[in-house]
């Protein structure tokens, strides 16, 4: 049923996402006088700053009224049928830790509809509005850099899949850009032009940000959606499930999003400017560019250490010496681990320099690669055990245990365990260092 209503909005050419309604309803306060919009009935009333408002996590990227050739990030408000919407930037999670900062937020304005490329397919039309910065995918400067639109094909072949109607895959608005834009806003984030996620609390860290959500939409709905193919998030988790992103600043111009663990990377995206963005659209569309003034994503350099754990941030070749001259021995995987064993000169990649690195695999694999793609483990943000228990949907109490050596039995009769082995077992007991965790399944 859920294809069916997907298929049936793409052929009457609206982009609504197919949306599975959350659990739980989520409260958001306004932080500016708005408007509540009704499609079906065209009504609207103000909701004044300070007002709050109930969703079920219904996220899209639409008209903002009835008839309008404005289109933005809105949330839906009320029941399916009689739902109104609003701008998602004007809202904040009632009960929010923190907020976003200009480290991470654009003021992105409206993209207008454009009739002149709208080719009858659902999205095609939508032209991004005048901006100066924008978070893209990190691969676009890649594609920028080899003034070759066909690069981006090789990351994401089924976007040429929006070939059709005697027009080609770079002729549709969807293809630019925007296909890759990631908004975030203190209520909801959208990632590319299909994913979504509803915002409960932000949490301001070191490293960036922590962000309780609960996802909206989920662009493998249509596959030319999916921003990053290699990443394990699209087909583990669906419509509804809360998850918890890391967001991590590498103190330049990028960000890596982790998806409730360090295992899994979302993926990587970067801060573009003004004739990045120019150039980028003009290379999608007519596979020309001019570089000339393009100021390109900075990336800071990291501080790598002989002897430490380091994380791979993407999947990595292994060479035999610190020379890609010589041979290849394997392909780390990203997300894996590797032991530094001696830094070595350094190498230019994208702009940035960064040191040759002897590293051995799990395995016992020992190799050279790359340091740009690595990142040593003491300098990865940590997520909580709180937060770890609530994305698993289970609430904790702490009891201290008397004795260090004290025998406890889970409630869901297992053999006794050592007060000092870590276990988590739903509807029982837990032990680490000394104290017992009871575990409880949420309602």
């Amino acid at each position: 049923m859920h294809n069916h209503k997907c298929i049936l909005l793409l052929l009457v050419g609206i982009l609504l996402p197919c949306f599975l309604v959350a659990q739980e309803s989520l409260i958001f306060v306004a932080e500016q006088d708005t408007t509540a919009n009704n499609w079906d009935t065209g009504g609207e009333f103000i909701i004044r700053a300070g007002d709050t408002i109930i969703s079920d996590a219904a996220i899209a990227f639409w008209q903002i009224y009835r008839f309008a050739e404005q289109h933005h990030l809105i949330i839906g408000v009320g029941e399916p049928g009689n739902r109104y919407w609003v701008l998602a930037k004007h809202f904040r999670p009632a009960n929010t830790e923190d907020v976003f900062g200009e480290d991470i937020f654009i003021d992105y304005p409206m993209d207008i509809f454009d009739r002149s490329r709208n080719f009858g397919m659902s999205g095609s039309g939508i032209v991004i509005g005048d901006i100066d910065a924008m978070w893209v995918p990190h691969y676009y400067s890649g594609i920028l850099s080899s003034k070759n639109r066909y690069k981006l094909l090789e990351i994401v072949p089924r976007l040429e899949y929006l070939s059709d109607r005697g027009r080609f895959w770079h002729e549709f608005t969807m293809a630019d850009i925007q296909h890759g834009r990631a908004m975030f806003f203190n209520s909801a984030i959208r990632l590319g032009t299909g994913t979504h996620f509803a915002v409960r609390n932000i949490r301001k860290t070191e490293f960036g940000y922590t962000v309780e959500c609960i996802i909206s939409t989920l662009g493998r709905t249509f596959p030319s959606q999916v921003i990053f193919p290699e990443s394990a998030f699209w087909n583990t988790y669906g419509p509804g499930d809360a998850v918890t992103l890391l967001l991590y600043f590498d103190g330049g111009d990028f960000l890596d999003i982790y998806v409730n663990s360090h295992d899994m990377l979302l993926g990587t995206f970067m801060r573009v400017g003004r004739e990045f963005i120019a150039q980028y659209q003009s290379l999608i569309l007519t596979n020309t560019a001019d570089l000339t003034n393009v100021q390109w994503p900075r990336r800071a350099p990291k501080e790598l250490n002989a002897g430490e754990e380091a994380r791979v941030l993407k999947n990595l070749r292994l060479w035999e010496n610190p020379d890609m001259e010589s041979a290849v021995l394997s392909t780390l995987d990203r997300g894996s681990m590797v032991t530094m064993l001696e830094i070595g000169g350094g190498k230019t990649v994208d702009s940035v320099t960064a040191p040759w690195v002897q590293a051995e695999t799990g395995a016992g694999e020992i190799g050279w690669v790359f340091g740009l793609y690595l990142r040593e483990v003491t300098n990865e943000p940590m997520l909580t055990a709180e937060a770890a228990f609530d994305n698993a949907g289970v609430s904790v109490e702490i009891a201290v245990v008397p004795q260090a050596d004290s025998v406890v039995e889970s409630g869901g009769g297992m053999p006794p365990l050592s007060a000092w082995v870590w276990l988590a077992v739903a509807g029982g007991l837990a032990a680490v260092g000394g104290a017992v965790l009871v575990v409880r399944r949420k309602k």
